[in-house]
This record gives structure tokens, sequence and C-alpha cells, in this order.
């Protein structure tokens, strides 16, 4: 359950909904760290967490208006960051992924370009020949963490699963790959 707002935020939002910029300006500087660190926590960098945040404040500033000031600010302004990083998301991934063929066509393709070194190229094969040994739920976790760019906690909610067990299941995941890329490897060795 969300705390009430407390008057001096009620009284910058009221303030600011009027169109007085130094009272959102209080409102900003009273949750920007919340709303960058939301977003950083899901992001590859922290220039695009700072990026979208101000877009954040951008909207928030627009809709302002239509903001309930009997709630609290923060989740609305939650709820606002984390529409601009599934925008974000969309807008910015590289290809659409849909399943494990897609998957393997995009590995194809990377890896293909890496393979022109003679000397990756065995380590790439290997690669495709452990991943297409991988069960279905082994290859999908690692597609939502390495495909999707979900993070273990995205992924712990959506599958309901403990975040302890998920990391433990991409760890051993990993472990496995590398394992089987050495196995192959040693077994392609001229001797």
């Amino acid at each position: 359950m969300h705390s009430e707002p407390n008057d001096d935020e009620h009284s910058s939002i009221k303030r600011a909904q009027r169109g007085d910029l130094a009272a959102f300006s209080e409102l900003v500087k009273c949750h920007q760290s919340m709303v960058r660190a939301f977003l950083a926590e899901r992001l590859a960098t922290p220039c695009e967490a700072d990026d979208l945040a101000q877009e954040v404040f951008i909207t928030a500033f627009r809709r302002l208006r239509q903001f309930s000031t009997d709630r609290p600010l923060g989740p609305w302004l939650r709820g606002i960051a984390y529409n601009h990083l599934r925008n974000h998301r969309r807008k910015f991934r590289a290809l659409p992924i849909g399943g494990n063929v897609e998957l393997q066509d995009m590995l194809d393709r990377e890896f293909d370009q890496r393979a022109k070194s003679a000397q990756e190229a065995p380590r790439v094969d290997a690669l495709r020949r452990c991943l297409a040994e991988l069960d279905e739920a082994s290859r999908a976790i690692l597609e939502a963490r390495y495909v999707d760019g979900e993070t273990v906690r995205e992924i712990e909610k959506r599958t309901k699963r403990g975040y302890s067990a998920l990391t433990m299941q991409l760890h051993r995941i990993r472990t496995r790959l590398a394992g089987c890329i050495e196995r192959k490897l040693a077994g392609s060795a001229p001797a």
C-alpha cells in the first residue's frame, strides 16, 4: 500500500500543476534518484538511464495536470518510467526474436562475422553445436537473458521462479556450455 503524499509534496504538486516551474523542479530533485535507479537497474549503460529519466520527467510535466494529488507521486513516476523503458526496448531491439529458429539465425549471422578469423571459427562452431544440444528450458532462459536482454529480476517476475535459483541455473548453463565447447575443441584438435 502506498503512503499518502506529505504536505510539502502535495503543495509542490499543486503549484506545479498551476505551471510553477520551481515547484516542479523541487519534485524532480525529490524523485530523480529513485527514477534513475529504477531505470539504471534495467538498462545497459548509465547514459541510457540518464536520458530516459529526463524523458520521464518531461512526460510527467506534460501530464501533471491529470495527476490526482490524493496519491503519492513516486509510483506514478515509476509507471511512466516503466512505459518509457518498454518503448525504449522495443525501439532499440536489434532484431525481433520469437523462437529458437530466430535465435539460431541471429546467432548464425553474428557468429559468421566472427568466424572470419580462422582462429575463432572452431570455437564458434563448437558453441553452435553446444547450443543445439541444450534442452528447451535452458535455451529459453539464455534467450531471455542474453538475446532479449531481460535482467534476472525480470525473468524472476515473469517465470515466478526464485532469483537465486535462476542465477544458479544460468551459472550451470554457462559452465555446461564452456565445458562442452572445450570438449568439442579437444575432440577436433589435430593429433
